[in-house]
């Protein structure tokens, strides 16, 4: 499935000078395929195996000119790579979060329209991870002796 940068709704003007306003980046689509080929257990045996790898792409422009993409940035991924990636990110983003809320107060607070956003995305994470297990959980493995 691809989601877009439409996906999130109505576009929230803040403004952003200097660097970071240059700097800014948007993602405006992200993919992934599941891709497979067979690879050969290492060792005697010799025994053929299903290889899961995940062809990954990322669409993005810059926050000032959303109209022109830049070249997307696309990896080809083993699918445990891509679980060890959305572990990762997952971790620094509740990083992320836990500063936010220590830095928000009535004197700085968050816009809320951005604050639903990011909880609407993340019960949607929490909806696809889980189904993700439930899918890893009907996958046939190698039996070992």
């Amino acid at each position: 499935m691809t989601d877009t940068a439409d996906d999130i709704g109505p576009e929230i003007p803040i403004g952003l000078s200097g660097a970071i306003g240059r700097r800014m980046t948007v993602v405006n689509a992200s993919q992934t395929r599941l891709l497979t080929t067979f690879g050969a257990l290492d060792g005697d045996s010799g025994e053929q195996v299903l290889m899961g790898l995940t062809d990954f792409s990322l669409q993005t422009s810059s926050a000032l000119s959303q109209a022109a993409p830049q070249e997307p940035i696309e990896l080809t991924l083993t699918v445990e790579n891509m679980a060890f990636l959305l572990s990762d990110m997952s971790r620094d983003f509740a990083g992320v979060c836990e500063g936010l809320a220590r830095l928000s107060s009535d004197a700085a607070p968050m816009e809320p329209t951005r604050l639903k956003l990011m909880q609407s995305f993340l019960a949607d994470v929490l909806k696809e991870i889980s189904r993700a297990q439930e899918a890893l959980q009907k996958v046939t493995t190698l039996r070992v002796p």
